[in-house]
C-alpha cells in the first residue's frame, strides 16, 4: 500500500509540471491537441466540438385584421427554410478517436484522455511537431512562458508542500539518506530510511533528536567503533561500525548520507513564509550538488554509483512514508524541487533544451532547423532513457 501511495504521489508531481505546460498554452490562446493523464496507449477520452448545424424552420409573419369587435392578430406560416444553428457538444470515445466517431462539419477541440500508465502525465501542442504552424509560429516569449511553465508549477508545488509541513510540524529525527556500497555502513546492513534514534561510544551518548552537525562531530571524533541504534519501520536494531581514518572523499567516516527531517509547527502566514526560505535553500543546494556530481564524473566517476532513480526514489519515499504522512509531503516536496531544477538543463528533450532552442531563435533572427531540433531531442531522450534504464537496474541491485 505504501508503494502505490508512493507512486501516486510521484505522478501528481510530472502532472502537474504538464499542467503548467497546459495552462499557459490555453491562456497564450495557443491550439492544444492533447492533455492526457498518464501515458499511452490511451485508454479513454473526451473532446469538445463545436460548429454549425443545419435545420428546417418555418417563417412566419402576422397579420393584423381590424373587426368591428377589435383588433385580431393572425399568424400565417410562409415556408418551411434551412438556418444554420451554432452546436457545441462533447464526445467519449475508447483507445483512438476512430474515423467514424468523428463528426464532420465540426472542429474538435483538446483531447482529455486517461492513459495507460498511470505516471504523470503529457501535453501534445497544435503543430510542435511540424514544420511550421501552430506553435512554431508563435512570439518567442509566449513559446518561452508555455517551456518553462512546468518547471515553475514544480516550484511552487514545492513551496505549498514544504509550507504544510511546516504549517503541521512533525519530531525532528536523522534520517539516513544514503548508504555508500563497501563503506562500514553498509557492511552493518544500514539502510536508507533508516531512523537514528541513538549514537554511543564509550561514555559518550547522543540521543534522539540528534542533529546532523552533532552526528558528524561525533563520529569524525571516535576512531573507534560507534554504536548505532536505528528505527526501520517497527523494527529497532543496533549495529555496531568502525570509523574509517583517511575515507575516500566526499563519503565519510561511515560512508553514510544522513539528513534532518521533521519541523516544530508554525503559524499559518508564518509558515509560508518558512516555505519559501527552504525552497530557495533547496534550490541552491540542488545547483551545488549537480555542480559537485559534475565534477565527480571527471574526477571519481564511480559517483554515479549513488545517484538514485525512479526506483531508489520510490523505495526512500515509502521509507518515509512509513515515519509519517507529513515525512512522504516534506520528500515529495525536495523531488518537487528537483524535478524543476533538472528539467531545466540546457540538454535535448528536456524543457531547458526547448528553451535554448527559442533562445536562439530569438538571437539569431531565426528558428533553428525543425529537423535538427528532432534529431536533437531524439538523441537526448534515447540518452535519458539509457541512463534511466542504467540506474533503475543498479537500484533494484541496490535496494532489493
Amino acid at each position: 500500500m505504501l508503494y502505490i501511495i508512493v507512486i501516486l504521489g510521484l505522478a501528481v508531481l510530472v502532472f502537474i509540471h504538464e499542467f503548467g505546460h497546459f495552462l499557459t498554452a490555453k491562456l497564450l490562446g495557443m491550439g492544444v491537441e492533447e492533455f492526457g493523464v498518464g501515458f499511452p496507449p490511451r485508454l479513454f477520452g473526451w473532446r469538445r466540438y463545436k460548429g454549425e448545424k443545419e435545420i428546417l424552420v418555418s417563417e412566419e409573419k402576422e397579420t393584423e385584421i381590424i373587426l368591428e369587435e377589435g383588433t385580431e392578430i393572425i399568424t400565417e406560416r410562409i415556408k418551411d427554410v434551412d438556418k444554420l444553428v451554432p452546436v457545441k457538444f462533447w464526445r467519449f470515445f475508447w483507445g483512438r478517436e476512430r474515423l467514424e466517431e468523428k463528426t464532420n462539419g465540426f472542429s474538435g477541440g483538446t483531447i482529455y484522455s486517461v492513459n495507460t500508465l498511470p505516471f504523470g502525465g503529457f501535453v501534445r501542442l497544435e503543430g510542435e511537431d511540424k514544420p511550421e504552424g501552430g506553435f512554431n509560429d508563435e512570439l518567442a516569449w509566449k513559446k518561452s512562458i508555455v517551456v518553462t511553465a512546468g518547471v515553475l508549477m514544480n516550484l511552487i508545488l514545492g513551496w505549498i508542500f514544504l509550507s504544510l509541513v511546516f504549517m503541521s510540524g512533525v519530531p525532528r529525527h536523522l534520517v539516513i539518506s544514503d548508504v555508500v556500497s563497501g563503506s562500514p555502513a553498509a557492511s552493518a546492513g544500514l539502510k536508507i530510511g533508516d531512523v537514528i534514534k541513538n549514537v554511543s561510544s564509550g561514555n559518550l551518548n547522543l540521543t534522539d533528536p540528534i542533529s546532523a552537525e552533532d552526528f558528524s562531530r561525533f563520529v569524525k571524533s571516535n576512531i573507534s567503533a560507534v554504536n548505532v541504534d536505528i528505527e526501520r519501520g517497527s523494527e529497532k536494531i543496533n549495529a555496531e561500525l568502525v570509523p574509517r581514518a583517511n575515507p575516500p572523499e566526499g563519503q565519510g567516516p561511515l560512508g553514510v548520507g544522513i539528513t534532518e527531517m521533521g519541523f516544530e509547527p508554525q503559524p499559518f502566514f508564518g509558515s509560508f513564509v518558512s516555505g519559501f526560505s527552504a525552497t530557495w535553500e533547496t534550490i541552491k543546494m540542488v545547483l551545488e550538488g549537480l555542480g559537485s556530481f559534475a565534477v565527480q564524473l571527471f574526477t571519481a566517476p564511480g559517483a554515479i554509483q549513488n545517484v538514485a532513480g525512479p526506483v531508489g526514489i520510490v523505495f526512500i519515499a515509502a521509507q518515509a512514508t512509513s515515519l509519517g504522512f507529513v515525512y512522504l509531503v516534506q520528500l515529495l516536496a525536495l523531488i518537487s524541487i528537483n524535478l524543476a531544477i533538472l528539467n531545466l538543463l540546457p540538454f535535448p528533450a528536456l524543457d531547458g533544451g526547448r528553451f535554448l532552442f527559442v533562445l536562439i531563435e530569438k538571437i539569431a533572427g531565426r528558428p533553428v532547423s525543425r529537423k535538427a531540433q528532432g534529431w536533437l531531442n531524439g538523441a537526448g531522450f534515447m540518452i535519458l532513457i539509457l541512463l534511466m534504464v542504467f540506474i533503475t537496474v543498479k537500484d533494484i541491485y541496490r535496494f532489493f
